[in-house]
């Protein structure tokens, strides 16, 4: 049996403190999420945890839901 599971975290950004910089367009609508300014804070969030052996989800409050 098999069972569809959202996964969710919420996430730190740096961005550019630039008047021109638009993050909507940036962060929402040309990366996926495991690219771009959102995939390197994924990546530098979990290198860190995977250093410190703890678990990287639980740290961005990650939540799951049994969607079907």
């Amino acid at each position: 049996m098999k069972i569809k599971v959202w996964c969710s975290y919420t996430i730190e950004v740096d961005v550019p403190d630039a008047a021109d910089y638009d993050a909507q367009f940036d962060i929402e609508e040309n990366h996926c999420p495991g690219t771009g300014r959102v995939g390197a804070a994924f990546e530098a969030h979990k290198a860190r945890c995977d250093a410190a052996s703890v678990c990287w989800a639980c740290g961005l409050d990650g939540k799951n839901e049994i969607v079907g």
